[in-house]
């Protein structure tokens, strides 16, 4: 077990809880428990305004929330064990350096110096070799999105919470955003997929609604 969940609900004034239902449990439920392991992938699911940004938010610690989460860490480990990446935003500028040229960007975001050869692999990975010399400023919005993925080729996280990580991204991007979860699980860690998106191999689904009492 990597982490539980026990009773977890935003603490915000005036907001309904949520309702969850786990797919390994038979009924909807405010009060809540559920444990993911090492490899998991977790798809959280829910209408367009439930809050699925918002708990992931919370979850991230970005947000006060009642309840526990246990993060189930080996004690010498100290860094934070969870990651929440959410590559669409309304404004990307917010998180890019526009005026760096595209591969200056990339080893800015990758925060370690790295080989000019493995430096071309990855930029070709991510589908931006022929761009590395351009301006951010002068990338598409698709290209801008790209290069907002870059942190998860390098992150140690274990836990990753990617809030609609394939929102307008062509079909080659979203397979690179597949490719770069099944590493992850592969290596142990654990991905929260929020999204509209079905995923194959999906370990738990987890469904938010609100409750209107």
């Amino acid at each position: 077990m990597l982490c539980a969940f026990n009773n977890v609900q935003l603490r915000w004034p005036h907001v309904a809880p949520w309702i969850y239902l786990v797919s390994d449990q038979s009924l909807p439920k405010a009060s809540v428990q559920f444990s993911v392991k090492s490899g998991d992938l977790v798809w959280l699911r829910g209408a367009n305004g439930v809050g699925k940004t918002t708990w992931m938010r919370m979850v991230a610690g970005l947000l006060p929330m009642s309840g526990d989460i246990s993060w189930c860490a080996p004690t010498a480990r100290r860094e934070p064990m969870h990651g929440f990446f959410r590559p669409f935003l309304p404004s990307l500028d917010e998180y890019v350096q526009c005026d760096l040229m595209v591969a200056q960007e990339f080893l800015r975001r990758m925060q370690s110096p790295i080989q000019p050869a493995l430096l071309d692999k990855l930029l070709c990975r991510f589908g931006l070799l022929a761009v590395r010399y351009y301006p951010v400023h002068a990338l598409s919005s698709g290209q801008r999105l790209r290069l907002s993925l870059v942190p998860l080729c390098y992150t140690q996280y274990s836990i990753w919470l990617l809030d609609e990580p394939f929102a307008h991204l062509d079909d080659v991007a979203c397979q690179l955003v597949r490719s770069l979860m099944s590493t992850h699980r592969a290596r142990g860690g654990v991905v929260f997929l929020a999204s509209h998106f079905v995923e194959e191999l999906v370990d738990k689904t987890i469904e938010l609604s609100r409750s209107h009492v």
